[in-house]
């Protein structure tokens, strides 16, 4: 008996039915991995331990990078004011380390069965077993550039390719991936950092070789990807994995351990028994004045303390550049909810005088993780450290759990100010890079190109996001969203909305093999507010268009559903084996409460357009056509013993309807004609039809084809006689079936024309 049960199997626990019917076939096989049982049992990630040594540009202002030559690797480039950047040339990145072969677990059924004349018998092997599956790379942090606002000036964007991963190398601006990288970059060097307002970086000069002349001062979830193929038939997955453990860590706890050790030559030790600290700023490079550190807190905790017992631990610079820093290595930012640098210092001193008092907080010792977790507010509070033999009071940050639960740990490069992103280049490409943060994330360019190739979602976004292009904008597998406000603009080209699939599957043999098709990333346009649209066309294969409202100027708007398609053949030999092929769809739509503008003419292929009011939009002809999922099998069995002999052949062929879905609501002007096939149709109150109303059904074609044959001799023992024959038997059934697909029709309209056939 094969029994369901909800353990981890993947075969027993989800298709268990699929197992029993194999009962009785002699040498059937059943693998997971295949079109009837898609999926694995366990699928091999890779976790990275890789930690990054942050090369650091953090300026409470803005910051100024003028070069030929870009470079942000392993970096972070934080200002508390503008972030621009001049570049011919402009890449931010990784490190990655070398590709790590995973593994997948699978499972393997082999059933095989006897029958006799007077009993039969059933044996089942069951085994599990590895893989190889995808391809990971681990890094360390992600390469962040942020900012109050930041713009980005390139014509050149370069995209990092893994070639494991695309089985390409891009070409960009007449160079080649990583070739347009030179030793003339501005790079962010490891331990290169800068503060004290303005920071201006020229020519080509590598920023570690400029840092005196900064006077001492100075980023996403994922999907699966595209890959290359493996014996030119099936793609690999390819896994970026990043180290975000810190910042799980934060999360969890709401500590930020503050390194008290700042090497610098800004910064002098003073042991002096009598001195207030321990480290003192060379202030000639510094004001001072500018800065809050432990005299500040106490002065707002009300705490004082005798200075040859305690020391603090510097000054207020020494202090404020620990926290800053200790910020930006730690959580992957400089930002707190929307305040940095001296701006969020201050606040989180400011909140540890009510939070000290509400909570009972004494000045040098640390918080409980009770008295965390009841902070309603980010504080600075001062705890006693030994450092160098000296006991010092050093700052530590808490967050409470509403900043807690805000912060990210994406692991993807990210590019972004929290007021707004300005970028212009000549072609935008993006491959796993998460583009704007908050305000108005603007991009303008030739051509856009949103790309997901790996489990990196390639994302542009903000409050508002606008992209204008002379060409295409092209959406594959990504995410552009804005949470107000969405606008894409194409002078001369589309707008082009995918969802991306690859291909899996093994081939151990001619009777041994499979191979599927399934979904890699989704393509997403969101808002929750307005998106608008004008280009010559809107074009989407299985992506997802969802939003408040909708505003179109297209010549026209091109949905349908992406085809995924699998088979294969298990068994022993072509006397024993079963085949089973599938083609089936994943629909796009568009989606939107209310829905205005021009459509030039309106085309759905298993898909969905729905808006509930479309007071204002105006379309040409409207056509929405059904697609047909198939499903063929195929199979034929063999037994033979001493005496006897039989054989079996089934072949089946199965047709699905999956309908298109238009629903226009109130007020819509349809200028042409209406044609529905094998889809439901909803036009709602006063809307006007100028041309015909055709309906229509969709044909399905069905087959089922068995023949049986067997022959051999028989005997037996009944009241004392003996009797024995021999016998030949052959049954065949054929049946065909040409069955109607349903469709809906329904008409709160005006029209001239109506027509339906069944």
């Amino acid at each position: 008996m094969i029994a369901k049960h909800s353990g981890n199997s993947l075969l027993f626990s989800q298709y268990v039915d699929l197992a029993r019917v194999k009962l009785g076939q002699r040498g059937k096989l059943t693998r997971t991995n295949t079109p009837e049982v898609p999926g694995n049992t366990l699928t091999g990630k890779i976790e990275s331990r890789a930690t990054t040594e942050y090369g650091k540009v953090l300026a409470s202002g803005n910051i100024t990078i003028n070069s030929a030559n870009f470079k942000n690797r392993d970096s972070i480039i934080s200002g508390g004011g503008l972030v621009n950047v001049n570049a011919t040339n402009f890449e931010n990145s990784v490190t990655l380390g070398n590709a790590v072969q995973l593994k997948n677990g699978q499972e393997k059924l082999y059933l095989t069965y006897r029958h006799g004349s007077r009993r039969s018998s059933a044996n089942g092997t069951y085994s599990r077993y590895l893989e190889n599956g995808g391809i990971g790379y681990e890094s360390g942090q992600p390469s962040i550039i942020e900012g109050a606002v930041v713009n980005v000036n390139a014509p050149n964007i370069i995209k990092n390719p893994i070639e494991a991963g695309n089985g390409k190398v891009l070409n960009n601006g007449g160079a080649t991936g990583r070739a347009l990288i030179s030793s003339t970059s501005v790079g962010m060097n490891k331990g290169t950092s800068s503060a004290n307002g303005q920071v201006q970086a020229a020519g080509n000069t590598l920023l570690s070789k400029v840092n005196s002349s900064f006077n001492g001062n100075s980023q996403v979830n994922g999907s699966t990807g595209l890959n290359n193929p493996i014996n030119n038939i099936f793609d690999r997955t390819v896994q970026i994995a990043g180290n975000n453990s810190g910042i799980r860590d934060i999360k969890n706890t709401g500590r930020i351990s503050v390194n008290p050790i700042l090497s610098s030559a800004m910064f002098t030790a003073n042991m002096n028994p009598s001195s207030k600290y321990l480290m003192e700023t060379r202030s000639k490079y510094i004001n001072l004045g500018r800065y809050l550190g432990s005299d500040y807190f106490t002065s707002r905790v009300g705490y004082s303390e005798v200075w040859d017992r305690t020391k603090r631990l510097g000054d207020a610079y020494y202090e404020d550049q620990l926290i800053t820093r200790a910020l930006a290595e730690k959580l992957g930012t400089a930002f707190i909810n929307g305040k940095s640098n001296e701006e969020l210092i201050q606040a989180m001193m400011d909140n540890a005088a009510a939070e000290g008092a509400r909570l009972g907080l004494t000045v040098g010792q640390e918080l409980t993780q009770d008295q965390i977790n009841n902070l309603k507010e980010d504080i600075v509070w001062y705890v006693t450290k030994n450092v160098n033999g000296v006991e010092v009071l050093t700052p530590q940050v808490y967050l409470s759990s509403k900043t807690r639960e805000s912060i990210s740990d994406d692991a993807r490069n990210r590019v972004g100010g929290i007021n707004g992103t300005y970028v212009k280049t000549k072609d935008f490409v993006n491959d796993g890079t998460k583009w704007g943060n908050g305000g108005v994330t603007y991009v303008e360019a030739n051509t856009v190109r949103n790309e997901t190739t790996n489990n990196l979602l390639s994302e542009i976004s903000g409050d508002m996001t606008y992209i204008n292009s002379v060409g295409n904008i092209e959406n594959i597998g990504g995410r552009i969203n804005g949470e107000e406000t969405v606008a894409l603009i194409s002078e001369k080209g589309n707008v082009i909305n995918n969802t991306t699939k690859r291909t899996t599957g093994f081939n151990y043999g001619e009777y041994d093999k499979s191979q599927r098709e399934e979904i890699a990333s989704i393509g997403g346009i969101t808002s929750k507010g307005t998106t608008f649209i004008k280009a010559d066309s809107y074009s989407s294969i299985g992506g997802m268009l969802k939003t408040d409202h909708l505003a179109l100027d297209l010549n026209s708007f091109n949905v349908s559903a992406l085809s995924l398609s699998g088979q294969s053949t298990l068994g022993i030999s072509g006397s024993n084996y079963s085949k089973y092929a599938e083609t089936t769809h994943f629909g796009g739509g568009a989606v939107a409460n209310s829905a205005e503008g021009r459509i030039g003419n309106l085309n759905l292929r298993g898909s969905s357009f729905i808006a509930e009011d479309t007071t204002g939009l105006a379309v040409g002809n409207v056509r929405a056509e059904s697609v047909i999922n198939t499903y063929d099998t195929e199979s034929r069995q063999s037994n033979k013993s001493t005496f006897a002999s039989s054989s079996s052949y089934i072949k089946s062929h199965q047709e699905e309807n999956v309908a298109s879905n238009l629903q226009l609501g109130k007020n819509a002007v349809i200028t042409g004609n209406v044609e529905g096939i094998g889809s439901n149709i909803v036009l709602g109150e006063n809307t006007f039809v100028g041309g015909k109303v055709t309906t229509d059904s969709r044909e399905l074609h069905n087959s089922y084809y068995e023949k049986n044959r067997s022959k051999g001799f028989t005997g037996g023992v009944s009241h004392g006689t003996i009797s024995a024959g021999y016998g030949k038997s052959q049954s065949t059934y054929d049946e065909k079936s040409t069955p109607a697909s349903w469709r809906w029709l329904s008409i709160k309209q005006r029209c001239r024309n109506y027509s339906h056939k069944l």
